[in-house]
């Protein structure tokens, strides 16, 4: 039972090393759970100083970053690209009562790798994940993006800016 348990944390301490996630300190029933975020913490700062997110129902993970004096909010996806994942596309949708706008992010053509960053300088888009949260009658803006042909989702918020 101990050597099971000790090889579980050993995979699980991999795993997180190479996804670039911290590990928590958890019981082996949280490391069990059906969660794929479940025992790990993305309380850091990224390697672009952003926030660290998993994608909703899946283990692909990104980091966001947004800056007020620039109005530019930038996507890192450079785990998933430098993997071998096709991104496709990236927008965020954003819902507010009955409305619905859609940013659609542009391709950053200096990234290190090539393909891994999407970026949009925008001074409305900034305001509304600022005013983005978990309140179902208030502001939710969201990313899709379509990376080797499915769509991955994930609410980008500073309310829970590091979510699981």
């Amino acid at each position: 039972m101990r050597m099971s348990l000790l090889m579980a944390g050993l995979a699980l301490s991999t795993i997180a090393g190479l996804s670039g996630c911290e590990l928590k300190k958890t019981s082996a029933k949280a490391t069990t759970s059906a969660d794929p975020h479940a025992g790990h913490d993305h309380s850091a700062p990224g390697p672009n100083g952003g926030h660290v997110e998993a994608f909703d129902k899946s283990d692909l993970h990104f980091e966001w970053s947004d800056d007020d004096d620039s109005h530019k909010l930038s996507i890192y996806l450079d785990q998933i690209v430098s993997k071998g994942g096709n991104v496709e596309s990236v927008k965020i949708d954003v819902v507010s009562g009955d409305t619905k706008k859609t940013f659609t992010l542009e391709k950053d053509e200096k990234a290190k790798i090539a393909g891994s960053v999407y970026f949009i300088v925008s001074e409305e888009l900034l305001g509304m994940v600022d005013a983005s949260g978990t309140d179902t009658k208030g502001v939710h803006s969201k990313l899709i993006a379509v990376i080797d042909g499915k769509e991955q989702t994930c609410l980008l918020n500073h309310e829970d800016g590091h979510k699981h």
